[in-house]
């Protein structure tokens, strides 16, 4: 079983170095598994689609692994049999017929309207409290990453590997361009009133040091732990739970209420395909809440 070629083929194919590890372990447990249950190491030429059926129903009964679980590894198990097909290794391919399993799709967590105005009034707070020159830099700062998450909807990775090369501002408009999106997509993307005086303030205040737009008070670049704490750390004094993926999913669910066609969403969100973007149409767990509430009215 040769993993390291069938790493080659994943990365020939642009898959992100996480997917390729992923997959990679993912195919390795298979193999133990089938090796124990077959008695036999696996090969190409030795799977078949009863073999994939079984290991499905073992994921689903055995191990107890959620929906999405069980998918994921079959889409790796997919991907393995498709450079096997690719290499000629099989004629046709044996995980064709296997189906993944369905799962009933929530919407991803958003905040309510209530919630994000909580926590914007808390990161704004920081700024009309901070009473020293470095604190002041900080929240200033901090207030601008918000902005862009908020209206935005960046990933954090793409928002710490933005350079100041990546904006462009003016007094009536503004653009950030996402160079090293995910799958290695780049996408451009208008500014709101609100994110343009945001980055405008952190750029009077910004230190004059390196090429990042987001730096710490040292000058290095601003990583992704960093901005997830300090979103925690107001979210906890706002009193929400919120993360950066969650003012992402907010933004697109806010879009799309407000009437947004999808097809626009879905390229400001980065997404490659429409069924990444559908999820936010979908009903949340509030939503079900609420409607099983509406039955003791």
């Amino acid at each position: 079983m040769n993993l390291d070629a069938f790493s080659q083929h994943l990365r020939n194919n642009d898959l992100s170095a996480r997917t390729v590890s992923t997959y990679v372990r993912e195919v390795q447990l298979f193999a133990g598994w089938f090796e124990q249950t077959e008695g036999e190491p696996l090969a190409p030429a030795g799977l078949t689609p009863t073999a994939l059926s079984e290991y499905r129903g073992h994921l689903q009964t055995v191990k107890q692994h959620m929906p999405a679980t069980v998918n994921r590894k079959l889409l790796a198990l997919r991907a393995w049999c498709g450079w096997a097909v690719a290499s000629g290794q099989l004629e046709s391919d044996p995980s064709a017929r296997t189906r993944l399993v369905r799962e009933t799709q929530l919407q991803p967590k958003s905040l309510s309207p209530k919630d994000l105005h909580k926590l914007r009034r808390e990161v704004e707070k920081a700024v009309n409290i901070a009473h020293t020159d470095p604190a002041r830099r900080q929240a200033v700062r901090n207030l601008a990453i918000f902005r862009l998450l908020e209206y935005t909807g960046v990933r954090v990775g793409e928002l710490c590997a933005l350079a100041l090369a990546d904006l462009e501002l003016s007094e009536r408009a503004g653009h950030l361009t996402v160079r090293f999106g995910k799958g290695n997509k780049r996408r451009r993307i208008p500014l709101a009133l609100a994110v343009r005086q945001a980055l405008a303030d952190w750029l009077t205040l910004r230190p004059a040091v390196g090429a990042m737009l987001f730096v710490g008070g040292d000058g290095a670049a601003l990583q992704a732990r960093g901005v997830q704490r300090m979103l925690e750390h107001h979210a906890r004094r706002a009193g929400v739970a919120a993360t950066p993926h969650t003012l992402r999913h907010t933004f697109a669910k806010s879009l799309l209420n407000v009437g947004e066609p999808i097809e626009n969403v879905a390229v400001l969100m980065g997404h490659s395909k429409l069924e990444s973007t559908w999820r936010y149409l979908q009903p949340s767990e509030r939503d079900l809440e609420k409607a099983i509430d509406r039955l003791e009215d």
